[in-house]
């Protein structure tokens, strides 16, 4: 999973690096990607991660107003 994050990064930013910031920055995430886990989120997960955050601003945004800011 971790080859794979890496890949569409780099992917990701053939429009604006060159190929060697590329090949600069895959092996640095390759490098820092040792220390993390990571996994891909389903839809359902993404749309549940959205709706808790889009909560979570609305209350922000609601104790603010009480505030008076």
């Amino acid at each position: 999973m971790k080859e794979l994050f890496v890949k569409n990064v780099i992917n990701e930013t053939t429009n604006f690096l060159d190929n060697n910031q590329r090949l600069k920055l895959k092996e640095i995430l390759t490098e820092i990607y040792k220390y993390y886990k990571i996994e891909k989120l389903e839809q359902t997960q993404k749309q549940e991660t959205q709706k808790n955050n889009t909560d979570i601003l609305n209350k922000f945004i609601s104790s603010k107003e009480i505030d008076g800011c």
